[in-house]
């Protein structure tokens, strides 16, 4: 009679076992309390010995299992909700950057550019033929630069901080084009001044740049107004400030990288509000 009510027992706890070994996904886990309290009744229900231990071993082994897919999505839960809090933060910074420090860095320095071409061409336009000083551009695109030669010199680069008070004697009508440069590069210096901040900290040799176009500027300024109250200004050559042709490239660099970077993460954060853990 025992070794039937044996054999029966074992049957049970085959099925029992086999039921909360199937239990995989999340929506199972209501069927536990059911299930461990099947088990507990068992156990409570004169079963004693070896049958009465199996039973408490099983009850346990289900509610760990059930802790442990309990715990495993809420850590994914957690993980999810984390990396979208952490996503919102960065698009906001990202977009801080590319919309109030990159945008009007590359707009100013485009109406840079324009200004100083519409000035070599008005340049090269009223150098009057005969005259013993020559120019030429050379190169194209953001390479294109102006070569000026005059007489027992030979050809350099022309440069407005050197060549200021040529200009102003010669050709006085460009220096309101001039006025305009530096005025735009004001604006740039003063822009750079209050959001550098946004710039990307990875962009080391942009910082360089940087620094050296706002010492170009200062001296280009400091010429300009130096020069409308006095043409004979010899000492201008002593400036060695260069405006940093490699500034263009970068700030484009560094305006594309980051767009390309939100445009990602932008995608990452769909992906992940459709996910379901």
């Amino acid at each position: 009679m025992l070794n039937a009510v044996a054999h029966d027992l074992n049957s049970q706890l085959d099925t029992i076992r086999h039921s909360i070994d199937s239990l995989s996904k999340p929506a199972s886990d209501k069927w536990l309390s059911a299930l461990i309290g099947l088990l507990g009744v068992l156990a409570g229900a004169g079963v004693t010995g070896g049958f009465g231990i199996i039973l408490q071993r099983w009850r346990l082994r289900a509610e760990e299992e059930a802790d442990d897919r309990r715990a495993t999505r809420e850590t994914r839960q957690a993980e999810r909700d984390f990396g979208l809090a952490a996503l919102a933060d960065l698009q906001v910074f990202r977009t801080r950057q590319l919309n109030e420090f990159y945008g009007p860095f590359r707009v100013l320095l485009s109406q840079i550019r324009v200004l100083r071409d519409e000035f070599d061409q008005r340049l090269m336009a009223s150098l009057r033929s005969g005259n013993e000083i020559r120019l030429e551009l050379q190169g194209i695109g953001r390479r294109r630069h102006m070569v000026i030669e005059k007489p027992n010199s030979p050809p350099r680069g022309f440069r407005l901080i050197d060549e200021m008070a040529f200009v102003q004697k010669e050709f006085p009508d460009l220096m309101s084009t001039v006025g305009e440069i530096v005025s735009t590069g004001d604006l740039l210096a003063d822009h750079l001044h209050k959001h550098g901040g946004l710039l990307d900290p990875r962009s080391t040799w942009l910082g360089k740049n940087i620094a050296i176009y706002l010492a170009h500027q200062r001296v280009l300024k400091e010429i300009f107004e130096r020069v409308k109250k006095d043409q004979n200004i010899s000492w201008v050559a002593n400036y060695s400030t260069v405006y940093p042709r490699a500034l263009d490239l970068l700030i484009e660099r560094d305006y594309g990288r980051l767009y390309r970077s939100q445009s990602r993460w932008t995608t990452q954060a769909a992906a992940w509000s459709k996910a379901v853990y």
